[in-house]
């Protein structure tokens, strides 16, 4: 123990030091009579205290039992660290300590220390702390000082203050409470504190400081004697490691947290004809964050991609592998690749993402002009829909696959086209929903599927339902839920048509376009849609012939036409001479449209454009 400096009645600090403090604990000579003296009056005082205070017997004879009694070591670590919550484990240190060490304790924190700002030391001038925890055996100064000086209010305290003193010296101060700060309520609560006898314990952990831990005692127990001293500065060295452990567990918590929720959408949105709801639950306390995710993205052609994935762990490593995978999703999700083609290049990035990890996903693509799905999964837990009766189908006709992460190849994941129904369901899980030790995972699909069993109700009154009923609460995995509702698309918003891929149809498709835009109260756009749409034509029947496809859609925002031929060869866009006869389409079709793309079907392809509306 370091030098300890103590207050007399005069007022002036006189150094006891480690020597002095051991020879008097093994009954050598003491400093002087006046300390033993003192020792006798606080032996007297305090016993007469936990008689007149009512204490209970193991603590009433702890606070007589003077400097050879009850040491609060004896049960720290048998009763502090149920939690890993800063202020939980602070509670219960000054718990620990009142009444029968102290009448009053209070743990404070430097601001710098609770926000990250790190544990240097305290600059000159005066120290922003936190009471982080306090406990007082008097009833009625626990309440006034509950209002006075609340728990996780920020207080300036002066450079000269002997909190501030403890925290740059780095030694126990014994002093009496003074400099106390202003209360919050305006109170003269601070009279109730002033001159009782106090011990100021730096809370350090190597060398860096967290803040001060401070004991006082009614002056009718009189003073803290050497024995006690010692006792408190192995207190605050052993509270100062229990509250580091908290904080940086705290720390590491709430950026684990920052990051999944960073990476998790905080906003989805869906097209017409389809309605959206979601939940995501992190696991338990002891499985913070995890690798679970949901995505909703806008593709082409005004069609979705409906994205659950799951990778294996908890913790930072998991979510940042969530994160990287996410991401890769929405890259190749943007080159409009087919479901069972996204998995397989997710299956070949998951080595160079983390090679000790694995990953689940299902992946489906929604159409809402045809309301076609396309689904393809990687030993993820297969999709669910429900029909508008009630009916519940388990789509395990989609190809399990493997999952990702253990070399698949291009061909080990398949697709399964089906057809969904007007105000039908289409719901996406992970396996944190269905299943933990106590029950498997086709108990949780059973469970899951009497849950859906009303799918006319609003999507949120869905979900809360479905987490309520199936959420396991404890030693559980993440929870991430997806459910869609497909709607009609409204016959004023689209319209398609089958053609011949004859030259003759060029003119008929720029008739369909005038007549339907002009339904449609979109006259203005007219001019420019007809030369784009005859440009698209013509380059289907020349280059592809068979039969062609043209769509409308629209929105609020924007216009959507798609030209679908029977050629996969896609159209380039070249630099055109002043005598090359052709490339002209798509050169207007890139000048004059908003955006403009195109994607591979099953037997051709779609070009496609867009202009603004709004």
């Amino acid at each position: 123990m370091g030098n300890v400096a103590i207050e007399d009645r005069a007022g002036i600090e006189t150094p006891v030091t480690a020597s002095q403090t051991a020879l008097s604990d093994a009954g050598g000579e003491s400093p002087g009579p006046r300390r033993t003296q003192a020792a006798f009056h606080r032996d007297r005082f305090a016993h007469e205290a936990a008689e007149r205070d009512d204490i209970p017997g193991s603590l009433s004879e702890r606070a007589g039992r003077g400097r050879g009694g009850w040491d609060p070591l004896d049960e720290l670590a048998v009763r502090v660290g149920s939690t890993l919550d800063p202020a939980i484990t602070a509670q219960e240190v000054v718990d620990l300590v009142v009444p029968g060490f102290a009448d009053h304790a209070s743990i404070l924190l430097r601001e710098s220390v609770l926000s990250g700002a790190g544990a240097a030391e305290p600059r000159d001038g005066p120290v922003r702390l936190v009471r982080l925890a306090f406990s007082a055996w008097d009833a009625a100064l626990a309440e006034r000082l509950r209002t006075a000086w609340p728990v996780g209010r920020v207080t300036v305290v002066p450079e000269h203050s002997p909190c501030v003193k403890a925290m740059r010296s780095h030694e126990v101060i014994i002093d009496t409470m003074h400099s106390l700060p202003s209360s919050a309520d305006g109170s003269d609560v601070d009279q109730l504190l002033a001159g009782r006898p106090a011990v100021y314990a730096p809370l350090l952990v190597g060398g860096r400081v967290l803040g001060v831990m401070l004991f006082s005692r009614n002056p009718a127990r009189g003073g803290f004697c050497p024995a006690e001293i010692a006792s408190i500065e192995r207190v605050a060295a052993r509270a100062s490691i229990w509250m580091d452990n908290a904080r940086l567990h705290d720390q590491l918590r709430h950026t684990a947290i920052s990051m999944q929720k960073a990476m998790l959408p905080t906003k989805l949105s869906a097209p017409a004809g389809l309605e959206i709801a979601h939940r995501y639950l992190p696991g338990s306390d002891m499985a913070v964050v995890g690798g679970d995710w949901f995505d909703v993205i806008a593709l082409s052609g005004g069609r979705v991609a409906l994205v659950v994935g799951d990778v294996m762990g908890h913790g930072i490593q998991a979510a940042s592998a969530m994160g990287q995978l996410r991401t890769a999703v929405r890259t190749l999700a943007a080159v409009d690749l087919p479901p069972a083609e996204v998995l397989a290049h997710l299956d070949d990035l998951m080595p160079d993402i983390d090679d000790s990890l694995f990953a689940t996903c299902v992946y489906a693509v929604y159409d809402p002009a045809t309301q076609q799905c396309s689904i393809s999964r990687a030993g993820h837990v297969p999709p669910l829909v429900v029909r508008p009766d009630g009916k519940t189908e388990v789509l395990h006709q989609v190809a399990p696959g493997l999952p990702l992460g253990l070399g698949g190849a291009m061909g080990t994941f398949g697709t399964l086209d089906i057809e969904l129904p007007d105000d039908s369901l289409f719901v996406l899980c992970t396996d944190g929903l269905l299943e933990n030790k106590a029950r498997d995972i086709d108990s949780g699909l059973n469970l899951l599927r009497a849950n859906l069993a009303d799918p006319g109700r609003p999507l949120q009154e869905i979900c809360d339902q479905v987490v309520k009923e199936l959420d396991l609460t404890k030693d559980r995995d993440d929870i991430a839920l997806l459910i869609s509702r497909v709607h009609p698309l409204p016959p004023d918003r689209s319209a398609a048509w089958r053609l011949p891929g004859e030259p003759r149809q060029v003119a008929h498709c720029r008739r369909l376009v005038r007549d339907t835009l002009a339904s449609w109260s979109l006259t203005a756009f007219t001019e420019t849609v007809e030369l784009l749409v005859s440009e698209l034509v013509t380059n289907a029947i020349q280059h592809a012939g068979g039969e062609i496809r043209l769509r409308l859609q629209r929105d609020e925002d924007a216009l959507l036409c798609e030209v679908c031929d029977q050629t996969r060869n896609p159209p380039e866009l070249q630099e055109l001479s002043a005598t090359a006869e052709r490339g002209r389409g798509i050169l207007l079709v890139n000048e004059l449209s908003g955006r403009w793309g195109h994607r591979r079907t099953a037997s051709g392809k779609i070009v496609w454009f867009t202009l603004p509306i709004g």
